[in-house]
C-alpha cells in the first residue's frame, strides 16, 4: 500500500522536531518546511494527504499558506495549530473553508495522531471515490461493448431488451446494471442482498396496489438502496453499528445520502434517489438521515425498510441461516415503531407465499435455466469463487453471465433451484 505524506509547517525548529517525534513509529512519511513559502514549494511537488500548519508566521499566516494549499491541491486534508489568541482566526478558516479542523497548542500527543489518522482517512477516501468514479466510466464503456455483442448472440437478451424498451431510456437501463455491477464487484454479499430486497419490495410494492411504474421505482432503488457504500472500508460495512466509533457510525450512516447523489444525475433517476436516502428512516421518526416520520417518509423508502431488515434477519454472510418464521415476528414486534403498520399484512402474504417454496430443491442442467428461477445454494467456479449466491433469483442477465463462463472456464453441470 502506498505511504501517505504528510508535511508539517512551522517557523519553529523545536515545534517540528517535536511533531516528527509523535509520529516516529507510524507508518507516513514526514515532511517539513519552516516557512509558508518553503511549504508552498513542497506541495507542489508532492502528493500530501495532510499539512499541519502553525498559524503565527513571518511573511505569511498558516491561514493564508493552507488557503494556498486549498487551492493547489483541494483533496488534500488541512489543519491549523493555533494558539487560543488565534482561536477566532481558526474558526473563522474553517466555516470559510480554507481549513478542515484546527487544534489548539500545546498538544496532546495521542489527540494529534488520532486527528492525523482520521485525516489522511479522510483524503484515501476521497481519492478511492474518484478512482470508483473513473472505474464507473471505464465499466461503462466496457458494457456498452459488451450489451451489443451479447444482443448479436443472445436473442433472449435481445427480447428482454426490448421489453425494457418499451418503460425505460436505454441509458437508464444501462445505468441501473452499472450501478449494481458495482456494487457485487465491490461486495458480492452487498450485491445478492440487493438482488434479495429488490425482489421481496417489488412483492410488497405490487401487493398494496402501487402503479407498475412506481413498483419498478421501488424495485430499482431496492436494488441499488446500499449503493453509498462504495468506498466504505468493508470493515465498517460488516460490523454492527454499536461496535463502531461515533466517526465510523456517522461515515457508514452517510451511504443513504451519498447513494442518493451517486444516482441523482438524472429525471429517472430523482425519485430513486429518494427512496435510497430514506430507507433507513424509522416511521417514529428515530432512523436517519433526516429523522422524518409517518407518511412523511416515501411510500417506496418505508417497503425498503421492510425488506431490507427481513433480509438481514434472515441471512448471514449472504447465506441463509434464520428462522423464517421468527424473523417475520422480529419484524412485527417493530410495527409502528420502525415500520408502518399499514404495510405488514402484505409483507406477510409475500413472506408467505415465498416460504411456501422453501426446502424443496430442484437440480436443473445449466442450459435449462430461466429468468425468475431462485438458486437453493451458490454457484462457484472451480477455484470456489461464489459467483451468484444463494437465495438470488435468476435474471436473463445472470443467466447470460453464467452461460459465458461456462464456455470459457467450465462449471458444474448441474444447478440446484428452488421449487415452485
Amino acid at each position: 500500500m502506498e505511504q501517505q505524506k504528510i508535511l508539517f509547517v512551522d517557523d519553529e525548529p523545536n515545534i517540528l522536531a517535536a511533531l516528527q517525534r509523535c509520529l516516529f513509529e507510524d507508518d507516513y512519511e514526514v515532511h517539513t518546511a519552516s516557512s509558508g513559502k518553503a511549504g508552498i514549494e513542497k506541495a507542489a511537488l508532492h502528493k500530501f494527504a495532510l499539512v499541519v500548519s502553525d498559524h503565527r508566521m513571518p511573511e505569511m499566516t498558516g491561514v493564508e499558506f493552507l488557503t494556498r494549499v486549498k487551492q493547489m491541491c483541494p483533496d488534500t486534508t488541512r489543519v491549523l495549530l493555533t494558539g487560543y489568541a488565534d482561536m477566532n482566526a481558526a474558526i473563522d478558516a474553517i466555516n470559510h473553508g480554507e481549513v478542515h479542523r484546527f487544534m489548539s497548542k500545546p498538544w496532546d500527543d495521542n489527540e494529534l495522531r488520532r486527528v492525523i489518522d482520521q485525516s489522511v482517512e479522510r483524503f484515501k477516501l476521497i481519492q478511492e471515490n474518484k478512482r470508483l468514479q473513473i472505474l464507473t466510466a471505464a465499466q461503462n464503456d466496457k458494457l456498452q461493448e459488451w450489451n451489443e455483442k451479447l444482443e448479436e448472440r443472445i436473442q433472449e437478451r435481445t427480447e428482454e431488451l426490448a421489453r425494457l424498451l418499451d418503460q425505460v431510456k436505454v441509458s437508464f437501463v444501462n445505468s441501473i446494471n452499472i450501478f449494481s455491477g458495482l456494487l457485487e464487484a465491490y461486495d458480492q454479499k452487498l450485491g445478492s442482498h440487493s438482488i434479495r430486497v429488490a425482489e421481496l419490495a417489488k412483492g410488497i410494492a405490487a401487493n398494496i396496489g402501487l402503479s407498475a411504474d412506481y413498483v419498478q421505482i421501488v424495485a430499482i432503488a431496492a436494488q441499488l438502496h446500499d449503493i453509498g457504500q462504495i468506498g466504505i472500508p468493508k470493515r465498517i460495512i460488516n460490523a454492527k453499528e454499536e461496535d463502531l466509533t461515533p466517526e465510523e457510525r456517522q461515515l457508514l450512516r452517510r451511504h443513504t445520502i451519498l447513494g442518493e447523489e451517486l444516482v441523482n444525475f438524472g429525471d429517472h433517476f430523482e425519485k430513486v434517489g429518494r427512496l435510497i436516502r430514506a430507507h433507513h428512516e424509522n416511521y417514529d421518526g428515530s432512523g436517519y438521515p433526516d429523522a422524518i416520520s409517518g407518511t412523511a417518509i416515501p411510500i417506496g423508502a418505508r417497503i425498503i425498510a421492510i425488506a431490507n431488515a427481513y433480509d438481514e434477519a434472515t441471512t448471514l454472510d449472504g447465506h441463509e441461516h434464520a428462522d423464517r418464521r421468527q424473523a417475520m415476528q422480529t419484524i412485527l414486534a417493530g410495527s409502528g415503531h420502525l415500520f408502518d403498520p399499514e404495510l405488514m399484512p402484505a409483507f406477510v402474504k409475500c413472506v408467505g407465499q415465498d416460504s411456501a417454496h422453501k426446502g424443496v430443491e430442484l437440480q436443473v442442467e445449466l442450459g435449462s435455466l430461466m429468468p425468475g428461477m431462485i438458486l437453493a445454494r451458490d454457484i462457484q467456479s472451480a477455484s470456489g469463487q461464489v459467483l451468484l449466491g444463494s437465495g438470488r433469483p435468476l435474471r436473463s442477465f445472470d443467466i447470460a453471465r453464467l452461460k459465458n463462463f461456462n464456455r470459457i472456464w467450465g462449471l458444474a453441470p448441474f444447478v440446484q433451484i428452488i421449487g415452485q
